[in-house]
This record gives structure tokens, sequence and C-alpha cells, in this order.
């Protein structure tokens, strides 16, 4: 798998439930505005059904992130948290080496990993 792929997977995981929320409230509003839309009906389905079927690759996505990632240890996961979430405190990082050789090394092994289980998992 292209590690492209992998890091922007992961890169986008964090906010993966905004945009689903999101798709689901534009579907919502594009229903109720539909009675004002001056466009033929076939259109406007056209265009809720193409938001529901993004809606539901995002689901996927977000599923398969999460099963990849729960083959990692705790303390692999921190790397990950700290390169592509960071959704925790800076106090939490306080200890965390992300100036030697061995963190980088790291990372690089594990998105190769992650790549790999994410190309089997689908």
């Amino acid at each position: 798998m292209n590690l492209i792929y992998a890091k922007t997977a992961l890169y986008c995981y964090p906010s993966l439930g905004a945009v689903i929320k999101q798709i689901d409230e534009l579907v919502e509003k594009k229903a109720f505005a539909s009675m004002w839309d001056n466009s033929p009906a076939i259109f406007q389905c056209e265009k809720i059904s193409n938001l529901t079927c993004q809606k539901v690759l995002m689901i996927d996505l977000k599923n398969k992130v999460e099963k990849s990632l729960r083959k990692f240890s705790e303390e692999e996961k921190v790397y990950f948290e700290y390169k592509y979430f960071r959704r925790k405190d800076k106090e939490f990082y306080k200890d965390f080496d992300f100036k030697s050789r061995k963190y980088f090394r790291t990372q690089n092994r594990l998105i190769k990993e992650f790549g790999k289980i994410l190309e089997k998992t689908g």
C-alpha cells in the first residue's frame, strides 16, 4: 500500500466523526429544502443519495482505521497520537522523546505496519 494513503487516513481520522455529522445535517437540509427547489426530483434524489454514499464511505474508513489501530500496543498508539491525532494536552507528552533517532525510526516502522494492516482490512 502506498504510505501516503495510510498517512492520509490517519490525519483525517480524528475529524471523520464531525464530517459524518455534517453530511447528516446537509442531507436533512437538502430534504427539507426540496419543496422549494425547482429542479427535477430525480436530481434532488441523486444529490441526497450521493451524500449518503459518501457518509457510508466515511463510516467505513473510520471503522477500518479503528480496527487497524487496535492491533498496536498502547505505547505504539502514543506515537500515532502524537504524530497524527494531537488530541491530548501538552502535559501528556512532557516525557515523550520526539527528537531522537529512535522516534523517527519508530514512526517509519509504525506507518509501514499500519499501511500493511490497513491494506489487509480492505
